[in-house]
C-alpha cells in the first residue's frame, strides 16, 4: 500500500489584504501566491474575505463570511499547523472600543482551539487606532 503524506496547511484568515482585492490578477499577486513559492513544503490556504472586520456586530464580520466557514471545515478536516489573523483593517473604520475588539480577537482565536497563531493587527497609537 502506497501511502502519501499529507504537507502541514499554513493559513491565512482576513479581510480584502489577504483576500487579495484590487488586484489585476489576485490569483497570481496576492501574498499567500508569494508565501506558496517560498515555502512549497507546506499547503498555504486563503480564507481572505474582502471588507471583513473582526468585531461581529457590523455586517462584515469575519464570523459571518463564507470564507471563515470554509476555514473552520479546512480546520477540521486537516487541523492548520499555523494560522495568520489579517484582521482589524477596516474595524478602524466602525471602532467601537478596545475592550470590544479585544474580546471578539479572542472569540475568534477560541475558533481555532488547537492551532498556533501568529496575530497581525493595526495597531493603536496615542489618537486611536490607525
Amino acid at each position: 500500500m502506497n501511502e502519501t503524506k499529507e504537507k502541514p496547511t499554513i493559513a491565512f484568515v482576513g479581510d480584502s489584504i489577504t483576500e487579495g482585492w484590487g488586484l489585476a490578477d489576485w490569483t497570481r499577486e496576492r501574498f499567500t501566491t508569494f508565501v506558496q513559492a517560498a515555502f512549497p513544503q507546506y499547503d498555504i490556504l486563503n480564507f481572505g474575505s474582502s471588507g471583513a472586520t473582526l468585531q461581529s456586530q457590523f455586517d462584515m464580520g469575519y464570523t459571518h463570511t463564507l470564507a471563515f466557514q470554509a476555514s473552520q471545515k479546512a480546520n477540521r478536516q486537516h487541523p492548520f499547523a499555523l494560522l495568520f489573523v489579517f484582521l482589524g483593517a477596516n474595524d478602524v473604520w466602525q471602532w467601537t472600543s478596545e475592550a470590544t475588539f479585544t474580546s471578539e480577537y479572542l472569540a475568534l482565536l477560541d475558533c481555532y482551539p488547537d492551532t498556533p497563531k501568529v496575530l497581525v493587527t493595526p495597531h493603536p497609537d496615542e489618537r486611536g487606532p490607525v
